[in-house]
């Protein structure tokens, strides 16, 4: 923030910025990351997270800073170095990475242009983060910490597809993309699913 600071402070520079970047490397902390939220909608630009080659960079970051950072764009690491999504194998195959597996969950779903809006859990096991996308369709992603079942409320009437990947932690996948059946919500606007 003192350095997007010195740089609106100068004569005209505000023309010319369209955007707060940042990498994550010298403070990930939620304060830095508030504070970068609040610079960019003060001066009416997005906030990118444009680096984060580390193995601590999990779709928990991401989570996190889609909340606390407001970030319009968001990158994991390179695409095909060690801490990237993807692998090469020996023989040329291309791997996505048990890590990005997570991230799909969010990259897949919620498209360029999106609008988050407030998401909220009555349980702490929950963690939900929701956008509109622009063709008008809802998307809420839940971070559980354990499996069970739990009800999403104040959805639109629509069908829905439901999406999970699951692991014992951020970095190893047991189950990826497991697809449950859509689920058609009435007036009530509750889904239930596990």
């Amino acid at each position: 923030v003192p350095y997007f600071d010195g740089i609106v402070g100068q004569s005209g520079a505000r023309n010319y910025i369209k955007e707060l970047s940042w990498h994550c490397y010298s403070d990930t902390g939620s304060n830095s990351s508030a504070a970068i939220a609040a610079r960019g909608a003060e001066f009416g630009v997005r906030t990118v997270q444009s680096e984060c080659w580390t193995t601590g960079n999990t779709f928990q970051a991401l989570l996190q800073d889609l909340k606390n950072s407001r970030n319009a764009v968001w990158g994991m690491g390179p695409i095909n170095a060690n801490n990237g999504y993807y692998s090469v194998s020996a023989n040329g195959d291309i791997v996505l990475r048990d890590r990005a597996k997570y991230f799909r969950q969010y990259y897949k779903y919620v498209r360029a242009g999106a609008r988050r809006i407030s998401a909220r859990s009555s349980s702490d096991g929950l963690d939900p983060v929701a956008f509109i996308n622009t063709d008008g369709r809802y998307v809420v992603v839940v971070k559980a910490a354990a499996a069970g079942s739990f009800t999403i409320t104040n959805l639109p009437a629509g069908t829905y597809g439901i999406y999970s990947t699951t692991g014992p932690d951020p970095s190893s996948v047991t189950a990826f993309d497991v697809t449950a059946p859509d689920q058609t919500v009435g007036a009530s606007g509750q889904l239930t699913t596990s």
